[in-house]
């Protein structure tokens, strides 16, 4: 079973890159004709399949259990709305993706980088996992509605470290997601999965910093085929609004601590 599982991720991801091969020589031979097709390819997935479908989808669901079993340690609470932080980014937030869109073990709007969500046909299943942009605007949004929001603090920065242990985790300069929860009391809950940085495995480069800091995310050289095996997430205890910012960024930085099963190193 493990072997067909494995088998059958190899060939989504085969299937991906073919697609992304035939995408690149299109564009290269005829740019304009190579969009206009794509396009009416996203409008058509657009007007024909309703967002809902998705998450009904149990069959993914399944799939992605048995490639990517997970473990949480830690209380969950889905009646409590929060803000929830997970690190570390790794290099897609592969694992954050799986525990709060796909298979909702937490009922969160998984926040992501906007450019994500203006990419043609991907889009589409991107909003119907309830992922939207991650911006203030949006936080307000979900927020004021009494829905939890999950954001990746670490960022891209954070994306060029892939040790597992110890971590390296970006939140020393991280403030507005506390100014957040502040303004719309809600509990901050630290989210660790060290196994997200064990998906791929990346090679640096040496455009990588310039990249990083033009376009405010990463674009590593990774293995095109993610490594399969379980995942332990650790999720934390409730950190409530504290209006002393640096005491509040502190007892997040604790309590992520408390529940990492290795050593963190903050940068």
């Amino acid at each position: 079973m493990k072997i067909i599982k494995t088998l059958k991720m190899l060939e989504i991801f085969l299937y991906w890159n073919i697609a992304l091969y035939i995408f690149a020589i299109s564009l290269i031979i005829n740019p304009l004709k190579t969009i206009l097709v794509l396009l009416i390819v996203d409008l058509v997935i657009t007007a024909s399949i309703p967002l809902d479908i998705y998450r009904k989808l149990d069959v993914v669901k399944r799939d992605i259990d048995a490639v990517y079993p997970m473990t949480i340690h830690g209380k969950i609470d889905n009646s409590i709305k929060a803000i929830y932080i997970y690190h570390p980014h790794g290099i897609v937030s592969m694992g954050a993706g799986m525990l709060f869109s796909v298979t909702e073990r937490i009922r969160a709007h998984f926040l992501i980088n906007w450019p994500l969500l203006l990419t043609p046909c991907y889009r589409h299943i991107f909003r119907g996992y309830g992922m939207d942009s991650a911006s203030g605007k949006t936080v307000t949004k979900y927020l004021t509605n009494g829905e939890s929001v999950v954001l990746c603090t670490g960022g891209a920065e954070e994306s060029r470290y892939s040790s597992i242990d110890p971590l390296y985790l970006r939140l020393k300069k991280r403030t507005s997601y506390l100014r957040y929860a502040n303004k719309y009391s809600v509990p901050i809950i630290p989210v660790l999965c060290p196994d997200e940085n064990r998906f791929f495995r990346k090679l640096d480069h040496p455009f990588e910093e310039a990249i990083t800091k033009a376009l405010s995310f990463n674009i590593p050289i990774v293995s095109p085929v993610p490594y399969r095996g379980p995942i332990d997430v650790y999720v934390g205890n409730p950190i409530y609004p504290n209006p002393d910012i640096e005491s509040y960024k502190q007892q997040v930085m604790n309590e992520m601590e408390r529940i990492s099963p290795v050593k963190i190193e903050w940068i």
